[in-house]
């Protein structure tokens, strides 16, 4: 197997030993290897400027993105739990408008929420029929 490899290595090596490389090609290989190593990886003007407004975007979007992903409004929710009524001990009689408060507490407490200080007396109250 050896021998049949090393003629198949000698063949494409002597075909490939027959392409000439084009008259200009050395001064080409000559003059880049004369350069700066520096100078051969340099980017026109023009491309730099692509460079620096390509990176500006993704900058700005990315930051755009993340304030977005994390910016969470809060809305305001009423609290779930059931409120409990104690009567205070002490024997002082509740006025009319405290006694509408605690009726609209038993019956609708999200009510509380679109009423202005001193509205209760002016809330008309809900009848409720009974069977």
């Amino acid at each position: 197997m050896p021998a049949d490899l090393d003629s198949v290595v000698d063949q494409l090596l002597a075909s490939y030993s027959k392409v000439e490389p084009r008259p200009d090609a050395v001064q080409v290989w000559l003059d880049r290897a004369s350069q700066p190593a520096g100078h051969r990886r340099m980017l026109p003007p023009f491309a730099w400027a692509a460079v620096a407004v390509t990176m500006a975007l993704l900058l700005v979007l990315g930051v755009a993105w993340l304030r977005s992903r994390n910016h969470n409004p809060s809305r305001p929710t009423l609290a779930q739990e059931r409120t409990t009524l104690v009567p205070a001990t002490s024997q002082a009689p509740l006025t009319d408008e405290q006694k509408q408060l605690i009726q609209i507490l038993q019956s609708n407490p999200s009510a509380l929420a679109t009423m202005k200080p001193g509205q209760a007396g002016a809330q008309p109250q809900k009848k409720e029929k009974h069977p």
